[in-house]
């Protein structure tokens, strides 16, 4: 028998009110301690076994203990009322039947058949009626009042709660999944930024929640997919501060599925001759990027392949990243969180661009809305902030609510509403673009040609720069740290006879202390592709070997036993994955290999059976070849392990970078808006237009920036027909 739709809904409207209140509580709670956090991750699976006695989990459906639904239809409702509270009381009845004694005393009588009273048992009675410490205790229980529900409640019902929200679970419905977004919406909603507060809760929001919500993101299935960007929205917007690489991937994978193809869409150019405004294919630099990008051109995807959005989940998605472009220091903390910082991508760039070349209305087949409108809206809201900071009192003026510059804050700091007194210098964030611009250039003369690209990095100051360090650690710092170098290039570059010593300085920058070999051989390997010949592979192995074994691992005696085991599980990794390999290598087999090899001696069977079992569950193989769902786990856990040193997401609405910003996106921007102006073919457009001229024309004049006054002017008069054909090529003078 199934439940009524309308049971279903005010069940979860009940759910939703209990959960609210439950998170209203966060605010009176104290914050958890540090310590406290760190033993729960510390003991893991050692108290799994208590843990799983007080955990939420939802009953086995082919347990024979729960009877159908249908064996109740003949029971009363009331005898099942009174069979559930028996079932929930039973334990404690059968604790309370002890206090009773069923032993009967033996009754004496006197001559005339009356009881005669045992007088010392009267006399006890008496004394244990009049015991002041059992009347006290027995008024303290009953003036005492329940102690409310904690923290491990409040953590518990969150981790269920995101539990559902699982895509690859398929023993929760679509069903389970919109309950479960509905009330985690209603509980950020109401916990608001006293979530960020608790590490235990800040955790599973930052690593599960997010995984889980930006792959229902993908969905096509408009319910779903409306109710997983509403709360995606509400998390950035109560947690932003802690998800700074989180945003990075969303905002990425959003331009991805709205950018359709390149040879599909007209985008705006931009003619620097003052022509007119010409519809044509966009460059290759204003393209979106092919894949969502967490910085340095570490791809990770969702899931699957990514296919354009259309239609009704188009629309939905566009609203989504403009529910972003409405916060007034959006475009401001893309520009200093993002664009000026060397581990990330130009998320303000390729937002703007974004914008830019959907800001107008195109007849083809994957758009039949006016999904444009909020393209350009989103745009000129961004040029209407700027304005509005410039019209605020001055940044210099602005009172601070603390005393803390933007290094010395964290993530917790602004949460909470704190505001740097001290925000970072334009001119060192510009620094820092301009340095992030010629390491991408960099590495892509290095993956052209090795040589000539570590010139160009020597003349520009990467490398070699620092007299207190070798040249071969420079080079491996930049080769190790740099993404965007060609992987397989890489493990040739540093597998040659020659770049020895440059081999050497790269494995002696990992830290393998307490890792079990196939570990670091794992950490390693997943930083370059091992080279295709047996003399190549050799001298790697050789090196790790030194190195590994200098770090003092207990199993193993020497350090040629160390070349072995290292060569060892490199083939093993070949048997065990090659779809060419019918007959694989057992347990067995790899034991009767690696016999007498340790010394004269075997490795204990306990570090062999770790070793053969992580090859045999994991791969080892670079990061981007895996696929898949396996594939994205590997990549988010990478990502949260960048999160760890990436630092807070710094909030800074202020005007201190707007002439920065303003000058790097003003083609795309003022090229959007004269598209707008010359197709507009109703009065709102219009306006809009004319309202974004206006502000781009303030910002040039404040800023200076004569170039972007010129156009303008320009555009406008060419467009109004004030200037003749014979002027069009005239550029006006300075303002």
């Amino acid at each position: 028998m199934r439940l009524s739709e309308m049971l279903r809904r005010s069940a979860e409207h009940t759910m939703i009110i209990m959960v609210q209140t439950m998170f209203e509580r966060l605010k009176s709670l104290e914050e958890e301690p540090i310590a406290l956090v760190s033993q729960e991750e510390g003991e893991g699976e050692k108290n799994s076994a208590q843990e799983s006695q007080v955990r939420m989990a939802p009953p086995d459906p082919k347990s024979p203990s729960l009877p159908l639904n249908s064996e109740y239809d003949d029971i009363p409702s009331s005898l099942l009322s009174s069979a559930s509270t028996f079932a929930l009381s039973k334990n404690d009845t059968l604790n309370e039947s002890s206090i009773y004694d069923t032993t009967e005393e033996p009754i004496e009588l006197d001559e005339n058949g009356e009881e005669v009273r045992n007088e010392v048992k009267s006399k006890q009675e008496r004394d244990a009626g009049s015991s002041p410490t059992v009347n006290a205790s027995n008024e303290d229980e009953k003036d005492s009042e329940p102690r409310p529900f904690g923290l491990p409640s409040i953590k518990e019902l969150f981790r269920v709660l995101v539990s559902l929200l699982n895509p690859h679970d398929v023993q929760h419905t679509d069903t389970m999944r919109l309950m479960a977004l509905s009330i985690l919406n209603a509980a950020f909603e109401v916990g608001g930024k006293t979530i960020g507060k608790f590490e235990s809760l800040r955790n599973l929001a930052i690593d599960e929640l997010c995984k889980y919500l930006f792959q229902l993101a993908r969905t096509d299935n408009m319910v779903l997919l409306s109710l997983s960007l509403r709360v995606i929205s509400t998390v950035f917007g109560t947690l932003r501060p802690y998800l700074k690489l989180q945003q990075e991937l969303y905002l990425s994978f959003l331009i991805e599925r709205l950018t359709p193809p390149t040879n599909s869409l007209r985008t705006i150019a931009f003619n620097a001759e003052f022509s007119s405004i010409n519809s044509s294919i966009d460059s290759p630099l204003a393209s979106g990027s092919s894949t969502p990008s967490t910085g340095r051109d570490r791809n990770l995807r969702l899931s699957g392949e990514t296919s354009v959005a259309t239609g009704e989940v188009r629309e939905l998605l566009l609203e989504s990243l403009g529910q972003f472009a409405r916060d007034p220091s959006f475009m401001v903390d893309l520009w200093v969180n993002y664009d000026c910082n060397i581990d990330c991508g130009d998320l303000f760039e390729e937002v703007v661009k974004f914008l830019s070349k959907n800001s107008f209305p195109e007849n083809t087949g994957y758009s039949v809305s006016n999904s444009y409108v909020i393209c350009l809206d989103s745009l000129l809201l961004y040029v209407n902030h700027m304005v509005e900071r410039l019209k605020s009192e001055k940044d210099k003026d602005r009172p601070s609510n603390c005393n803390l510059s933007w290094d010395q804050m964290s993530a917790t700091d602004y949460n909470a509403g704190l505001r740097p007194a001290v925000y970072p210098y334009a001119a060192q964030l510009l620094q820092l673009k301009q340095q992030k611009n010629i390491l991408r250039e960099g590495a892509s003369k290095f993956n052209e040609n090795p040589k000539q690209g570590l010139e160009f990095l020597q003349a520009n100051g990467i490398i070699y720069n620092d007299p207190s360090i070798d040249k071969n650690t420079s080079l491996a710092k930049f080769l190790k740290s740099t993404s965007r170098i060609n992987k397989k290039l890489l493990g040739d570059f540093l597998s040659k006879p020659s770049n020895i010593e440059i081999l050497r300085a790269f494995v002696k920058l990992f830290d393998f202390e307490g890792k079990r070999i196939d570990e670091a051989l794992r950490e390693l390997l997943e930083s370059f592709r091992l080279p295709g010949e047996a003399q190549q592979i050799e001298r790697i192995v050789e090196t790790f070997a030194v190195t590994y074994f200098a770090s003092g691992p207990a199993e193993i005696e020497t350090q040629d036993a160390t070349f072995v085991l290292s060569y060892s599980v490199i083939m093993l990794n070949t048997d065990l994955h090659n779809p060419q390999v019918r007959r694989r290598m057992t347990i067995e087999d790899y034991m009767k290999n690696l016999r007498n090899v340790n010394n004269g001696h075997n490795f204990s069977p306990e570090y062999l059976n770790a070793i053969y079992d992580a090859i045999r569950k994991r791969e080892i193989v670079m990061p981007e070849e895996h696929e898949g769902q396996l594939g994205f786990n590997y990549a988010w856990k990478e990502l949260l392990r960048r999160a760890d040193h990436a630092g807070p997401s710094i909030i800074c609405d202020v005007s201190l970078y707007d002439k920065d910003m303003f000058a790097t996106a003003w083609k795309p921007t003022v090229a959007a808006i004269s598209y707008a102006f010359s197709t507009a073919q109703d009065d709102t457009t219009l306006q809009k237009a004319i309202t974004g001229f206006r502000h781009c024309a303030l910002l040039s004049a404040e800023y200076k920036l004569y170039d972007v006054f010129d156009y303008i002017i320009m555009s406008l008069s060419k467009m109004t027909g004030l200037l003749g054909t014979r002027y069009s090529n005239e550029t006006a003078n300075n303002p």
